[in-house]
């Protein structure tokens, strides 16, 4: 199935020099069926409910040492590291809303900025995957650590923009059943 952004926010506090506040939604459209290929992914709403993690799963459709892009959805396991491990390898501070993290095999790579860094966690009776950072900035070779946006750290900007977004598009209905009818 094909998907076309409908919508897109980007944080208007993004700094491209520094890359903070890199994050951003898409609306999709026509709205996602969910099969047995096709699962959301959750996001704690509650930055208080975070569990303190290390290890990630990142996925992607990035560059891989043979290919511009990936034939096969690849998962790498990520250990998070020293934020001071990214400020050697990269020249780069990392504040608190980021993640440095990385593994001795490698790192995500060109293609697979926006994905999800993932836990599974066990909520509500069930086994879920959790996104908890989005890939952001690494190194051109992928061999060295990674940043990757904290999720928690936008909890109130992302309910805010799905909010506000939800809100409008069940008015727009509401209006156009009312002009139609």
């Amino acid at each position: 199935m094909d998907y076309a952004v409908n919508k897109a926010f980007r944080n208007k506090l993004y700094n491209w020099t520094q890359q903070y506040h890199d994050i951003g939604i898409l609306m999709l459209e026509p709205d996602v069926q969910f099969t047995a290929y096709i699962r959301p992914i959750c996001i704690i709403t509650d930055p208080t409910n975070v569990p303190s993690v290390r290890t990630f799963k990142a996925v992607g459709w990035g560059r891989t040492e043979h290919e511009k892009t990936a034939r096969v959805l690849q998962i790498l396991e990520l250990n998070e590291l020293d934020p001071s491990e990214c400020n050697n390898a990269l020249w780069t501070r990392i504040n608190e809303s980021q993640i440095c993290a990385g593994h001795s095999i490698g790192d995500t790579c060109v293609g697979d900025s926006g994905g999800p860094l993932a836990h599974r966690l066990y909520m509500s009776g069930q086994v879920r995957y959790v996104q908890l950072g989005i890939v952001s900035f690494g190194s051109a070779e992928c061999r060295s650590p990674g940043v990757y946006t904290r999720v928690s750290s936008y909890i109130d900007w992302i309910l805010k923009v799905v909010n506000n977004y939800l809100f409008r598009k069940i008015e727009f209905r509401r209006l156009h059943n009312i002009t139609n009818n």
